[in-house]
This record gives C-alpha cells, sequence and structure tokens, in this order.
C-alpha cells in the first residue's frame, strides 16, 4: 500500500497504523513458524490441554520472580480456552502451602534429589528452564492433574496488560489502572492487618486480572503487552512439549540465564523471611573494569541495596508478612572463565560459597539481614582471562531479575589513561548489552 495517489491520504494514515501494530510482533511470529506445526495439538486439538498461570509476588522475591501467590489452570479444547481451577495459592488451591515431595531437577544449594519443599518455593534456581520444571513437578506433588506447561507473569506484566486494555474495577481495590496498581497493592500491605483480609482482596484483584488476560476480545494488546515485558522476565515460559520449549527460549520468553563470551552480570536474590519487603527493594549495579595489555580485565560488580520499606511500616517482628526486615540469599553469577574470584558482604552476612547453578556455570551465595531504611553493598571481584577482549573493546551482558523496581546500572572501562562510563538510559528490566572502546 504506497498511498501517495491523489486523495488516498486516509490510506496512507491506515497503513502507517496498521504497520505500528505489525511490525512490533513481527520477529516474534517469524521465530514462531518452525512450531507451528505443534500449536493445534499445544491448543487441544487432539485431546484437552492444560496449563498453569502462576501470578508470581514480586514483594517475596524468588531467583525466578516472586513467589506463585495467585494461581490459575487454563484448559484448552479444540481451540477453546476454560478456567477450571484458580484463587491463591496457600488459602483456595493449596491451603497451609504443606510440604510436599517430587524429584528435582535441581542440584544443592538448591532442593535435590527427593528433599521435601513447597510449590511456592519451586522457583528458587535463578533460570527458569529449571525454575518452570520444578513448578510442574510441585503442582504435580501437591495432589493437583499434571499440566502441559507453566506460564509466569508477575505485576510488571499485569500494568503493562493495564495500559493495553483499560482498567479493571474490584469491591476492595476499586477502579484498578495501569498507573496505580503497584500503589495499590504497595498500600494494601500497610492498609489491612489481617493476613486474610488482604489476601482476599489479592485474590479478587488476581481473578479480574486472570479474567482480562485470558478474554479473547482483548487477545491481540493483551500479547502484544506480555512479549513488551519478556525481555525483563515479567513473563516466563516452560513447556513440557521439547520443540514447544525450546521455541519459547530461542525468542525470549524462556526466562534463560545468559552465557555470553564477554563478561556478564547477573545477581538475584531469595526472599527468607516471609517478608513483603521486597516490593521496596532498589538496586543500583556499578561495574568497573580494568582492561590489561593482554586483553583480560580486572572487574568490581558491586551490587547496593536498599531496603527501603516505610518507617511507619513493621510490627516489631523480623519475620512474617508485617515486618520491616528483610533476609535474602544473594546470588553473584561469575563469568566464564572468571579466576581470583571474591564476594565482599557486610558484617554479619553468611561467609560467601561457591555453588554451581546445573548448567555449566558458576555463582558465588551469600545472604544477610537489613533493617526498614538499611542499605548494604555487595562486591564481586575476579580476573578475566587473556585474550577475552583481544580488540580492547570491553563487552558486557547484564541479566535482570524480574523485581518491582527495576535496578539502575552505571559501566565504567579503563583502558590504560582513559576511562569511559557508561549509564544505560532505560533501568535494568531486560537484558543490557554495554560495550565501551579501549584506547
Amino acid at each position: 500500500v504506497r498511498g501517495w495517489f491523489p486523495g488516498t491520504g486516509a490510506l496512507a494514515e491506515a497503513r502507517d497504523s496498521a504497520l505500528a501494530e505489525a511490525e512490533p510482533l513481527k520477529d516474534t511470529f517469524d521465530a514462531l513458524v518452525p512450531a507451528l506445526a505443534q500449536l493445534p495439538a499445544a491448543l487441544g486439538s487432539d485431546s484437552p490441554r492444560t496449563y498453569l498461570l502462576a501470578v508470581l509476588n514480586p514483594a517475596e522475591l524468588r531467583a525466578s520472580g516472586g513467589a506463585p501467590l495467585s494461581v490459575a489452570v487454563l484448559t484448552f479444547t479444540k481451540g477453546r480456552l476454560a478456567i477450571t481451577d484458580q484463587g491463591q495459592t496457600s488459602t483456595e488451591i493449596l491451603p497451609g502451602n504443606e510440604l510436599v515431595s517430587w524429584r528435582h531437577v535441581t542440584e544443592a544449594p538448591f532442593p535435590s534429589g527427593r528433599q521435601e519443599s513447597r510449590f511456592v518455593n519451586a522457583n528458587v534456581h535463578p533460570d527458569f528452564r529449571k525454575s518452570g520444571e520444578e513448578l510442574t513437578r510441585a503442582w504435580r506433588a501437591s495432589g493437583k492433574d499434571g499440566v502441559d506447561g507453566v506460564v509466569a507473569i508477575d505485576t510488571a506484566a499485569l500494568v503493562a496488560v493495564l495500559q493495553a486494555t483499560g482498567p479493571v474495577v474490584t469491591e476492595g481495590f476499586g477502579k484498578v489502572t495501569a498507573d496505580n496498581l503497584v500503589a495499590k497493592l504497595v498500600a494494601s500491605y500497610q492498609k489491612y492487618g489481617s493476613d486474610g483480609e488482604r489476601q482476599s482482596l489479592n485474590d479478587e484483584l488476581a481473578t479480574a486480572m486472570i479474567d482480562r488476560l485470558t478474554d479473547g476480545d482483548s487477545l491481540l494488546p493483551v500479547v502484544r503487552a506480555l512479549a513488551s515485558v519478556a525481555p525483563g522476565r515479567h513473563l516466563q515460559l516452560h513447556m513440557q512439549d521439547p520443540t514447544l520449549q525450546q521455541t519459547v527460549v530461542d525468542v525470549g520468553f524462556g526466562g534463560a540465564v545468559s552465557s555470553p563470551s564477554g563478561d556478564h552480570a547477573a545477581w538475584f536474590s531469595q526472599n527468607g523471611n516471609a517478608s513483603k519487603t521486597d516490593v521496596f527493594s532498589q538496586r543500583r549495579l556499578a561495574v568497573t573494569a580494568q582492561l590489561e595489555d593482554d586483553g583480560g580485565a580486572q572487574v568490581s560488580q558491586r551490587m547496593q541495596v536498599t531496603n527501603a520499606t516505610p518507617a511507619d511500616l513493621g510490627d516489631g517482628t523480623r519475620t512474617g508478612y508485617l515486618t520491616d526486615w528483610n533476609y535474602s540469599t544473594w546470588m553473584a553469577y561469575l563469568p566464564a572463565g572468571a579466576t581470583e574470584a571474591t564476594l565482599t558482604v557486610p558484617a554479619g552476612w553468611v561467609d560467601p560459597t561457591v555453588w554451581s547453578d546445573g548448567m555449566g556455570r558458576q555463582f558465588l551465595r551469600t545472604g544477610g539481614w537489613l533493617d526498614g531504611g538499611a542499605s548494604a553493598d555487595i562486591e564481586l571481584t575476579y580476573r578475566l582471562p587473556a585474550g577475552r577482549f583481544p580488540d580492547g573493546s570491553y563487552r558486557l551482558t547484564v541479566d535482570p531479575q524480574p523485581i518491582l523496581i527495576a535496578p539502575t546500572l552505571a559501566v565504567t572501562v579503563r583502558s590504560g589513561t582513559t576511562t569511559t562510563t557508561v549509564e544505560p538510559g532505560t533501568p535494568l528490566d531486560r537484558i543490557v548489552e554495554v560495550g565501551a572502546a579501549g584506547s
């Protein structure tokens, strides 16, 4: 459609509008072509297929995102969708969050073997290729029917959906929009002293959002909204079918941790005191690299974290929904080939240890307490081998953890007498690649 002929200006405008809708989806749809043959079966053409929709709460973090505190089971039969189960995990779906046993796909320090755990703790591995399978197995171990896949979304995804489709109205929260969703959720932890009352309100909101997500009339804007937040891992998919699973990983929807050839920064935290203070967590990652003549580098990654929980929140305890304290286990990935690694932590924190993630990568692990309003610095230092940057140009890939307040990032590169500082213009809510030329 050219739209240059006299009198066809409206046609040209319609073309531009249609292109604006279609172009952002083109790469995704192109990548999905290899899986088209499997899609009819995935939507129940031969037999019903079920998928677990897990709404992750970023107020209580796991390494792959928030705890799965609200869920729904989506069943497709010959392309028709039905919601066959939904509600708050700990009160309606799996009352009491009982310990269950399943054969884990993770290894220590994560649950391993047939170690008992809880469904709400199944996504503790940083890489969703592991956590998605753990959620699938934990769901079945909890006495539920098996599912064909897991779809995990969080608050940032819900904000994107509301922005694309308009507000929802609930009795407890009133009119919920993209602009006030986060504020309403955060305020609920201060306003309602009863866990049951707050969970009831959250369940009402989750039900309204699930209805919006599964509304056929909103399919295109919902898909576009979810695709837009997938780079920050606010949408993560895990499929039992190997072909579909490989496809979602290839298009960046699989929640995979990167394995880059240059330098790598990937930090993940795990809530350990059942608090909801992660919703207030503020983080800044500062990376400093000293390039060496042999093409290697000496690198420092400093994670600055602040527990910015308001002063009026806190019931005097250190654990539970109403505390202003935060205890987190931290995992900092080591780039491939790194040596002389050291993790410096605040006084009183757990001594750092080195672990394998079971996927060919290593990370250093620690943990410690932060009172409301307190800050801490965790610094990872290491050396990258000679020849890693043979052209004198530093390259860094940074992976995000899906949290509510995206961290900021600053990268400083020193080469000889030259110092270059790069601060990406957007928060760390997607995989970021930074390059800085040396002398």
